[in-house]
């Protein structure tokens, strides 16, 4: 499946860009823009050419940073067209500072599939990604204000368990 393809069945989905977590909505998917509502009301819009030239060289280099995304493709939208990036299938997003990759035919793994993950109740496997981007105790905390710390230990635990001896 084509680029904007993928993007269009982003309509109506809640994301968050992947450093500082801000949430926003994919209100719709137009023939040349993404309008978006971040959390503080006011609508955007990031044009399909942002989005498709970013992923074009993504595809071509095998990774793109936020620096390069911002320099050579969206220097006001660089946050959303990353989120919407790392929700493409093969591209995945994490380390510090934050790089997507990609890798045709390798499975999605990102921040927004992490938070999916959480709201469906599985709270150690959204604990332990979190810690694998290296994120403190803190952040894990103020990401999830509704976990605590025994969620984070009870995720070491379970993730021990399955280790050899």
């Amino acid at each position: 499946m084509d680029c904007w393809s993928q993007v269009q069945e982003l309509r109506g989905r809640a994301l968050h860009t992947l450093v500082r977590r801000y949430p926003f909505e994919v209100l719709s998917v137009e023939e040349g823009s993404v309008l978006l509502r971040p959390s503080t009301g006011k609508e955007r819009t990031v044009s399909r050419h942002e989005i498709e030239d970013a992923f074009q060289e993504l595809r071509e280099r095998g990774e793109i940073d936020l620096k390069a995304i911002e320099r050579r493709h969206s220097a006001r939208g660089v946050s959303y067209v990353a989120a919407i990036l790392a929700q493409l299938a093969g591209v995945t997003a994490g380390g510090r500072p934050l790089v997507l990759r990609y890798e045709p035919g390798a499975a999605t793994s990102n921040p927004q599939a992490e938070h999916a993950l959480f709201e469906h109740g599985n709270k150690s496997r959204t604990v332990l990604a979190l810690i694998a981007e290296g994120r403190t105790y803190e952040q894990i905390l103020s990401l999830h204000p509704e976990l605590t710390y025994y969620d984070i230990f009870a995720a070491a635990k379970e993730a021990l368990a399955y280790l050899p001896a």
